[in-house]
């Protein structure tokens, strides 16, 4: 009885030099995440184990005391020997592997090879059992591959850890011009002492007078959008709770390039739609093009 064997055996093939040349002849491309089992992880709200390489990268992943980056300081303070080079995750290999082909990096963290900052796994050579085309950590300099569930170098893994988990990071860029300011910026006293029903009628002003600059203002009640309206600019207010955050998720039910709001963007209670010129409803599903009404005629 053998100790070990070899699951794929193809007969043609005679000797086990044979075998590791055919096995290495195809690059290493693992896409499934493996789970390291000695240490139990509380990963919070995402439903995944730790991973191997997420292990003292120097990013918290265990959120039941960090457990991923603990006693990872004796790295950093890890000696090597006078004939070995220390890499940068604390690892020493021997100091004649080092810059000693930009291909096949041996540390762990490939920090021992300058070339391999760039993507060089593509160029590995398949035809020699290397560490050139293996599972590596990736370094921080790599921001293609700086991924929250992985630090593998492995171009296929990160992009299907995209795919099934949404990006940590959020980069919104707000421009001076989309900035919605108070009434108390854009009228006199006199006109913001008037009662709400004769003081609305003078928000037409500031979207005329200010246009294109300003885009939306507001009160205590309304926010207000200026809009073109044929050859005019004018202001189409609406009540509004300031509180409410801007993001339906993409789940909308407003109709005619309505703008939708609801008041928790993870658990909503209430939705709004804020209509375009000449739609009203719920929805904004009705239109109002074929009438007008003025409030000079009321007031």
């Amino acid at each position: 009885m053998c100790q070990y064997s070899i699951d794929d055996y193809d007969p043609l093939q005679l000797s086990l030099n044979e075998i590791i040349y055919q096995f290495y002849s195809h690059q290493y491309e693992p896409t499934t995440f493996t789970c390291y089992v000695h240490l139990q992880c509380d990963r919070g709200p995402t439903p995944s184990c730790l991973d191997w390489s997420e292990i003292c990268d120097g990013k918290i992943d265990c959120m039941d005391g960090g457990r991923d980056e603990e006693y990872c300081w004796q790295l950093e303070i890890n000696d090597c020997e006078n004939n070995e080079y220390r890499c940068n995750n604390g690892q020493c290999i021997p100091y004649e592997f080092f810059r000693d082909d930009s291909l096949i990096p041996d540390c762990l963290d490939r920090s021992d090879e300058v070339s391999t900052f760039n993507d060089k796994r593509a160029d590995c050579h398949k035809s020699e059992p290397t560490f050139a085309c293996e599972d590596v950590v990736c370094t921080t300099n790599l921001q293609y591959f700086n991924s929250p569930l992985t630090s593998s170098c492995v171009k296929q893994r990160t992009v299907i850890q995209r795919i099934f988990y949404p990006s940590t990071t959020i980069v919104r860029k707000i421009n001076s011009s989309n900035r919605c300011e108070h009434i108390n910026g854009l009228f006199n006293e006199t006109i913001i002492k008037l009662h709400l029903l004769r003081r609305i009628k003078y928000y037409h002003v500031p979207c005329q007078r200010h246009s294109p600059k300003l885009s939306c203002f507001y009160d205590d009640i309304h926010l207000c959008l200026c809009n073109n309206h044929g050859s005019h600019r004018v202001a189409n207010c609406f009540e509004f709770d300031h509180h409410m955050k801007s993001d339906c998720l993409g789940r909308s039910g407003c109709e005619n390039g309505a703008q939708c709001f609801q008041d928790s963007s993870t658990c909503a209670q209430t939705s709004i739609c804020v209509c375009p010129a000449c739609f009203y409803g719920v929805r904004c599903q009705f239109s109002t093009s074929g009438f007008g009404l003025s409030l000079d005629t009321i007031l």
